[in-house]
C-alpha cells in the first residue's frame, strides 16, 4: 500500500526544512497515494480467487454465467436422507424454493466461473481439457480423470462426492465445458 511517507522522502534535503512545503507535498502525496490504493483494492476484489459476494456476481457478467440456475430439485439439508447430512447439503433460506430456481454459494459460482473461462478458452484437447477441470476443482479435493471412448462418447469418473448442489450440477449437464456432440457419461462415487 503507498503512503505519504514514500512520497515523502522524495523530496531533496535542501527542501525538507521548509514546513509550508512539506505540508503541501503532503497534502498533495496523500490523495495520490489514497488514489494508488483505492485501485489497488478494486483488482483485489476482482480476482477471480478472492472475490466475494457482489464482486463474484460482476466476473460473472462478463464471463457470461448467471449465480441463479432453473432446475428442478431440491439440495437442502436433511438429517434422513443419505448425501444430504451436515455438510453436505445447502441450509434452506427463508425464501429459497424448494425446486426451480437455485442460487449457488460464492465456492460453487467460482467453480463454474473457472470452468466457463476455461471453456471460453479451450482448444478442444481431451489434456486441455484435464487441465481446465483440474484448475476449475482445485482445492475442492475432487479429482477428475476422462476417458475418450473414440465413438463420440466420453466417460467422467471424479475420484470423491461433491456436495449435493454440485452433483446436481454436474449431473444436470450445468457445468459449462463439453465436446459438442460427445455424449459424457458422469462416474459419480456413491
Amino acid at each position: 500500500m503507498a503512503s505519504v511517507d514514500d512520497y515523502i522522502t522524495l523530496v531533496p534535503s535542501e527542501n525538507r526544512d521548509k514546513p509550508k512545503f512539506m505540508a503541501l507535498v503532503s497534502l498533495v502525496a496523500g490523495a495520490f497515494a489514497d488514489t494508488n490504493n483505492a485501485i489497488r483494492s478494486i483488482e483485489t476484489k476482482l480476482d477471480l480467487d478472492t472475490a466475494e459476494g457482489d464482486q463474484l456476481d460482476i466476473i460473472g457478467k462478463w464471463v457470461g454465467l448467471s449465480r441463479t440456475l432453473q432446475v428442478p430439485f431440491a439440495v437442502f439439508f436433511s438429517l434422513d436422507i443419505t448425501g444430504l447430512g451436515f455438510d453436505q447439503g445447502n441450509w434452506k433460506g427463508p425464501y429459497d424454493p424448494t425446486s426451480g430456481v437455485t442460487v449457488m454459494d460464492d465456492g460453487t459460482y467460482r467453480l463454474m466461473l473457472k470452468a466457463k473461462i476455461g471453456a471460453n478458452n479451450w482448444d478442444g484437447t481431451m489434456p486441455t481439457f484435464l487441465a481446465i477441470l483440474a484448475e476449475a476443482f482445485q482445492g475442492s479435493g475432487i479429482t477428475i480423470t476422462a476417458h475418450d471412448n473414440q465413438d463420440m462418447t466420453m466417460d467422467v469418473y471424479l475420484s470423491a462426492k461433491p456436495p449435493a448442489l454440485l452433483a446436481a450440477i454436474l449431473t444436470g449437464g450445468y457445468l459449462p465445458i463439453k465436446p459438442e456432440g460427445v455424449t459424457q457419461t458422469l462416474h459419480i462415487p456413491s
